[in-house]
């Protein structure tokens, strides 16, 4: 469990140069005051930056 905003901020940054490199990327957050703070805050930046945060489900492809 990551306890500090500055290494949460960290991980979504890291997630959002993820998805802009293959397109989508994964990232999992718990439902902590210390994870929501951060995303809050960050969240309509990443929003107004073009990335859609979406259900995992989304991106799960069934086979054919």
């Amino acid at each position: 469990v990551v306890e500090e905003p500055a290494a949460i901020r960290r991980a979504l940054a890291r997630a959002v140069s993820e998805a802009r490199a293959a397109g989508r990327a994964v990232a999992i957050g718990h439902v902590h005051a210390v994870t929501i703070a951060p995303l809050a805050a960050e969240l309509p930046l990443v929003a107004a930056d073009g990335v859609r945060l979406v259900p995992p489900s989304r991106l799960v492809r069934s086979p054919d």
